[in-house]
């Protein structure tokens, strides 16, 4: 898998790569298709969880047409979230919507404007560890 995240890739993407391509093959699974919500953004709230004991996390989407999930850290008065976009699903990819960095590919008022999408990404970082590093240094920050 491309530039994903080896704790995406190698514990989230495994099982939701699967699902998609029993879905593909005709696999039974009820009325709907598998959502990577499930699979890849379900899984990351609940590690986080357990690794982050004294923060509230919470988890809220998709939404729109990207499909967007946000993570929200709090702890005492600090707070910090994070919107989460998926990359290239057949990979089990998600990035982090860098709201800092406006590339308005698209016209005030369009569809593809309300649903943010004049915004780049970067990375999540490689590992877990580094991934909480750095709600840690934004959480800090909001004191």
């Amino acid at each position: 898998m491309s530039d994903i995240p080896g704790f995406i890739e190698t514990k989230y993407g495994p099982s939701y790569l699967q699902a998609r391509k029993d879905w593909d093959d005709g696999v039974e699974m009820g009325d709907w298709q598998p959502a990577w919500s499930d699979y890849l953004f379900k899984p990351v709230i609940e590690e986080l969880r357990k690794r982050m004991p004294n923060t509230k996390i919470e988890g809220y989407g998709p939404f729109g047409l990207r499909c967007i999930c946000d993570i929200v850290f709090m702890r005492g008065d600090a707070a910090y979230s994070i919107s989460l976009d998926t990359g290239d699903l057949s990979q089990g990819e998600m990035r982090i919507v860098d709201y800092s960095n406006k590339v308005d590919y698209f016209a005030h008022g369009t569809i593809a404007w309300l649903n943010s999408m004049n915004y780049g990404f970067i990375p999540l970082p490689p590992t877990m560890d580094e991934f909480i590093e750095m709600v840690e240094l934004h959480l800090g920050e909001t004191k």
